[in-house]
């Protein structure tokens, strides 16, 4: 059986003298050691389990492949993948730091599935999204500007919502 280093492996001894197998993580076959399933092993024999060596005993071994894609990348940036996707918005800048609120509103429209709110708040001619973020601040009590998680925290406790933060620069890592 020709394995790769990416695919993952797990072994499990069993025996009549031990309550129940002993089974090692799964792990990846370039960092598998004889050392490491030993060790497992010796663990578990140390809390008065014990294996007769000569009735003998079993070893399953448990592969899982996975390989590799090498197929063509569909996005090569972040920030080009992301003006693509028709699952990302892309909240207009301003001068007076409302992103965040704004980002919240589009996201509550979108929940509620309000097509008449979406509409009217993706309409750069209109005020309305600027007017509902300059409220939803108020509201808040969160001063205009860039916003820190907490700020984040504020617009949740206020709209009674749970709010998750994807940032793109750091792969969401």
């Amino acid at each position: 059986m020709d394995l790769l280093p990416t695919d993952l492996v797990r072994f499990c001894i069993q025996d009549a003298g031990l309550n129940k197998p002993i089974s090692t993580t799964l792990m990846h076959v370039s960092e598998v050691t004889v050392e490491h399933v030993l060790s497992r092993l010796m663990k578990v024999l140390q809390s008065n389990d014990h294996i007769d060596l000569s009735s003998g005993f079993t070893v399953d071994v448990i592969t899982i492949r996975r390989p590799v894609g090498a197929g063509r990348m569909k996005g090569n940036n972040v920030e080009d993948a992301c003006l693509k996707k028709k699952s990302i918005l892309k909240i207009p800048e301003d001068d007076e730091g409302l992103c965040c609120a704004k980002a919240i509103l589009y996201a509550l429209a979108h929940l509620d599935q309000d097509k008449t709110a979406i509409v009217t708040l993706r309409d750069k001619h209109r005020p309305a999204l600027m007017n509902r973020a300059r409220i939803l601040h108020e509201e808040s009590g969160v001063p205009p500007g860039p916003c820190t998680y907490t700020e984040v925290a504020q617009f949740e406790r206020h709209l009674n919502i749970q709010i998750g933060v994807v940032v793109a620069e750091n792969m969401n890592e």
